[in-house]
């Protein structure tokens, strides 16, 4: 049997620090409590519960007392008496401990918090035992100029037989799986269920790692087979084994009943292909029967292992040559290239269907974290070394009777590593309170733990602050002579006084460049709710259609759900169209006499869709709604404009390959069918597809093939709840067999932003955060400026001085700093600003009111702070204050 322990390390650390006394029983104790945690919690837990517990018996009673100090080469009698008086120290002086120690906790805190969010993204796709998976990628060439077409960019996204040919003509390719998406209809109880299905070759389970829960890696060899995740196994059958259950899935109008054979865990926080049901490649066929061959439609992403990882290198040419062989586009050349498995989720530029973040979000959060830590380390060894010539006489004293100066060094490093690592533990303490309004901030499932690395993470942080604060306090120090430090004479404070207001003016400058970045981003959220998008988005509502290529069948189904939606006065008006505002509309790419290719966005749409969408032409005519318009288009201004043509209504679209004409009936006005972050390009509409799609040569679309698959329906005004109910009803009558699935169009394009939204609040907690801290350390050093002045305070109201001059005197200064903040805040914080703009194609204008509202809030809240300070002072008795010592 195998004997479960403790992690070694943290039974090491405990025989290292314990006491021999206390060792044994404290051992037993844990020991004991982890073998009645490894019952109930499992091994995993139980570890990590028994490590914790060992660190949580770090703590001076226990330390001072171990039998270490013994040894005399490391001086613990020594270190102990640094300890002792860095504890009475906290205890004399427990204002400016606190500010020290929770300024700097809150700093810990964001920053571990944030150290757990980057280690969690960076670990995606890591989890699986091959490491050495690739995903293929592919970028067009003109055959004749060699130039990268479609702006050169990348995609995963590829055809249907490109994988198995690559494999069959390339011998060091040992395995390879396609995955492919589409939605289905899930049958279960009479009910519909709309689902997303991925469609895997044979090989999946063989090249990913997913844990299989229950079930076998053979469970997608057979066909009609399908693999859920846990939470669709749930959802589907319960606390029931789903192994060997049925499931009614309807994919093209085509109902089939598909045999459960695993269910698994999809490690949806951890891998960048998501999905929740598995079926085998073989049934894509009912989805796109027309592309199973054809090299002219990207529909899938490829994933291949290599015999020999050495292989890969170099391999690009080799999978060009491959393919060429079968490409039967001479005007093009299909370059095919790899990325790691460990490279996808950090990798926006190729465009594809797996998960993934920008990096710069984790630059964004790592330069956030690092600007509250050094606001905080610089408010700690201001104040630090501020209030260290207080204890100008103790070190008079102690050079007096022989102490040296790498002593009175060693001594405040540890003092004030005692401080900062006593921080760090309460920053820990504050990171796991403030995990679940992390997690709600950025919607992700960060789970807190305290590992070896976190805790050398905060040691790491202690330390630094520790020789940095300490190695600064010992050269105030030390400068002084024994005589003069003994008669209390600040010979350095002069120093000091300019080391500490440049830092005060670093802390705040800080500080400040993170408010206006909040606003900025603020002001950039209003523009886009507010801009006009050229449609009114205002009680729009979209529902999904059913996947079926047949156009005539779901022409059927919009007439004869439109029918019955006329029959309520609130139902404005009722359209269809193949995009949604949920995904990138389909862009076509059409071959010029140059051989240059020009990219037009595309939408098949109902006839009444410009009038839904309340779509203002600006020439021109809209199609009519009882004519056939197989020829007729309307096209937008951009695409006006790009052409050049100064009677679009007599004009073509150019393509070289056109065997068909089309004719342009009006013109509409630009409407941003895409985000903010991106021009209006150029869109032609159509109701017909043959009307355009003879002269295209590229395309890059979510949905295929062509065919009208979101109805867009205007409501008018009444209560939504009731008139969607109507609407529910009435699509349950016209098609039984797919759910009611709707979403409003605002709310969709809010959604286009959330990542926006998300990472406002990221820096508006850490503008939070950091300007605490900065208004914690400016509290301080005000209180310590204004103890320093208590003697002059009193002649000068002895002597007449007013209340207000006296707190204009001791407030001048401060407020002169702030103001220095701000002059060095506003050109750094522009420059970023207008980096982060850049994003947008459409943004807002970063106006002057911004700045000085930013400066002024900041101004206002240090003449708070530093004012009642100076008032208090100025109000005290001038007789208190004049008293001898």
């Amino acid at each position: 049997m195998k004997v479960q322990n403790p992690s070694r390390w943290s039974l090491k650390l405990l025989k290292w620090f314990c006491p021999d006394k206390l060792y044994e029983g404290i051992e037993g104790d844990l020991l004991e409590q982890f073998d009645e945690e490894v019952k109930t919690l499992g091994l995993r837990r139980a570890r990590r519960k028994f490590s914790w517990s060992v660190i949580r018996f770090i703590h001076p009673s226990i330390l001072l007392r171990n039998r270490v100090k013994k040894f005399k080469y490391i001086h613990m009698g020594m270190y102990r008496s640094h300890l002792l008086v860095a504890f009475r120290s906290m205890k004399r002086y427990k204002f400016y401990s606190f500010i020290n120690i929770f300024g700097l906790a809150l700093a810990v805190a964001f920053v571990f918090l944030s150290f757990l969010f980057v280690n969690k993204e960076l670990r995606y796709d890591r989890f699986h035992e091959n490491q050495s998976i690739y995903r293929l990628i592919s970028q067009v060439r003109n055959a004749k100029t060699q130039e990268t077409e479609f702006a050169g960019r990348q995609s995963a996204v590829l055809s249907i037989p490109l994988a198995p040919d690559l494999a069959a003509g390339t011998p060091s390719i040992t395995r390879y799986s396609r995955i492919a998406s589409n939605s289905g209809t899930v049958l279960r109880k009479q009910t519909p269920y709309q689902e997303t299905l991925h469609f895997v070759d044979v090989d999946f389970f063989s090249m990913f790692s997913f844990p299989i829960l229950s079930g076998g890696a053979d469970a997608l060899d057979k066909p009609n087979s399908v693999v859920l995740s846990s939470e669709k196994a749930t959802k589907y059958f319960g606390a029931s084994d789903p192994i060997g259950q049925t499931l009614e899935i309807l994919l093209n109008d085509s109902s089939q009943l598909f045999l459960v054979t695993a269910v698994v865990d999809s490690k949806s926080e951890q891998s960048s292909i998501q999905f929740d049901m598995l079926v085998p490649f073989e049934t894509f066929k009912v989805v796109a029967p027309g592309s199973m061959t054809s090299y002219n439609t990207a529909s899938v992403e490829a994933y291949v292992v290599f015999e020999n990882p050495d292989v890969a290198n170099g391999i690009s040419p080799v999978l060009t040559s491959a393919i060429d062989k079968l490409n039967k586009d001479d005007d093009t050349i299909l370059e095919i290239g790899i990325q790691p498995m460990t490279d996808i989720h950090l990798e926006p530029e190729i465009s594809g269907n797996a998960v993934n973040m920008n990096p710069q979000k984790l630059y964004i959060i790592s330069a956030l974290a690092f600007l509250v830590l050094l606001v905080a380390i610089i408010n700690f060894i201001t104040l630090s070394t501020s209030h260290s010539l207080k204890r100008l006489k103790e070190m008079g004293l102690r050079k007096t009777l022989g102490a040296f100066k790498g002593q009175i060094q060693r001594q405040l490093i540890v003092e004030s590593f005692f401080v900062s690592f006593l921080a760090g533990l309460l920053g820990m303490g504050l990171a796991y309170l403030a995990t679940p309004y992390f997690n709600q901030l950025l919607e992700i499932s960060l789970v807190f733990q305290v590992e070896l690395i976190s805790m050398a993470f905060v040691f790491f942080i202690a330390l630094l602050i520790a020789l940095v604060s300490g190695a600064i306090q010992a050269f105030i120090l030390i400068k002084h002579k024994p005589v003069d430090a003994l008669k209390g004479i600040g010979v350095a404070a002069k120093k000091d006084s300019l080391l500490n207001q440049a830092l005060l003016v670093l802390q705040f400058a800080l500080s400040i460049t993170l408010i206006i970045g909040t606003l900025v981003i603020r002001s950039q959220m209003n523009y886009i709710q507010n801009k006009d998008i050229g449609y009114d988005k205002e009680r729009l509502v979209e529902i999904g259609m059913q996947s079926s290529p047949d156009i005539v069948a779901s022409q059927n189904l919009l007439n004869r759900f439109r029918q019955e939606l006329q029959k309520d006065a609130r139902i404005l008006a009722v359209s269809a169209s193949m995009n949604s505002f949920q995904e990138p509309w389909t862009q076509f790419g059409i071959r010029q006499e140059d051989e240059s290719v020009e990219q037009v966005y595309f939408n098949k749409i109902d006839g009444d869709y410009v009038e839904t969408m309340g779509i203002e032409l600006t020439r021109g005519v809209d199609f009519e709604s009882n004519s056939s318009n197989v020829n007729k288009i309307l096209v937008n201004e951009a695409l006006v404009k790009h052409f050049g043509w100064e009677d679009p209504l007599s004009e073509q679209i150019p393509g070289k390959n056109y065997s068909s004409n089309h004719q342009i009936i009006g013109v509409f006005k630009d409407f941003h069918f895409s985000t903010l972050h991106n021009k209006i390009e150029p869109l032609a509409l159509s109701v017909h597809k043959e009307a355009i799609l003879g002269g295209v040569t590229g395309l890059s679309t979510y949905v295929w093939p062509i065919n009208m698959y979101t109805i867009v329906l205007r409501v008018g005004s009444g209560d939504l709840g009731s008139i969607l109910q109507f609407v529910e009803s009435k699509w349950e009558e016209v098609n039984p067999e797919q759910p009611f699935v709707y979403s409003f169009v605002d709310d969709v394009l809010a959604k286009n932003y959330e990542e926006e939204v998300r990472w406002q609040k990221v820096i508006d907690s850490a503008s939070i955060f950091s300007i605490i801290i900065a208004w914690l350390g400016l509290l301080g050093l005000t209180r310590l400026s204004v103890q320093k002045r208590v003697k002059e305070i009193g002649i000068r109201k002895v002597l007449g001085s007013s209340v207000a001059s006296v707190a204009t005197l001791l407030s001048r200064k401060f407020l002169l700093l702030i103001v220095i903040s701000n002059l060095i805040a506003w050109p750094v914080a522009w420059v970023l600003a207008e980096k982060w703009l850049e994003d947008f194609t459409y943004r807002t204008t970063i106006g002057a009111s911004l700045f000085l509202l930013s400066g002024l809030a900041v101004l206002l809240v240090a003449l708070a702070s530093v004012g009642y300070q100076s008032l208090r002072a100025a109000n005290s008795n001038p007789v208190d204050s004049l008293k001898c010592e």
